[in-house]
């Protein structure tokens, strides 16, 4: 099973507040319609403010103890991974399945001394895919400029943000 997980506030994105999680949640369902083996657990939202991947994570080693537990990401967000909050410990109880997402980004943090600690580095699993370099920053920017985002979003999502007047 795969679960979607959207933060509450990214500790990245603390001056610009997103939009109303039930939007974000609205938007994953339409997103993830048809897949049975995905879904989307709302314990960031329901837990409101800024949001720690290190914390959910102990909430899922505690749900789930005797299961290996992965967390899927860009290569970008492995990138900044050293000012996450507690990346070690975050490392102790996931393995990260990392994802080149099409584009050409780091493969492993740049850390103070240009080294990868093997905490890491031995905690990694590349997946390269086919190129789809589309970012939810020139998604939200196109929307706002009235740009179409047709055939980079399920159409279902599209109709959604247009009606609800999203990032506008």
């Amino acid at each position: 099973m795969i679960a979607w997980i959207p933060a509450g506030v990214s500790p990245f994105k603390t001056e610009n507040q997103p939009i109303d999680g039930k939007h974000r949640i609205a938007m994953l369902d339409f997103a993830l319609a048809g897949h049975a083996q995905m879904k989307i657990d709302k314990r960031e939202v329901k837990r409101g403010g800024v949001s720690y991947t290190v914390d959910t994570l102990s909430e899922y080693r505690a749900e789930f103890p005797n299961d290996e537990l992965f967390l899927l990401m860009g290569a970008d967000a492995l990138a900044g991974l050293k000012g996450w909050k507690d990346p070690e410990r975050i490392c102790e109880m996931a393995r990260f399945i990392v994802v080149n997402r099409g584009r050409k980004e780091a493969v492993f943090p740049v850390w103070d001394d240009q080294t990868t600690p093997a905490w890491v580095s031995s905690n990694v699993t590349f997946i390269s895919m086919t190129g789809i370099d589309i970012a939810s920053h020139d998604l939200r920017q196109r929307v706002s400029t009235q740009n179409s985002i047709r055939y980079e979003v399920p159409r279902s999502v599209e109709n959604y943000i247009l009606q609800h007047r999203l990032y506008l």
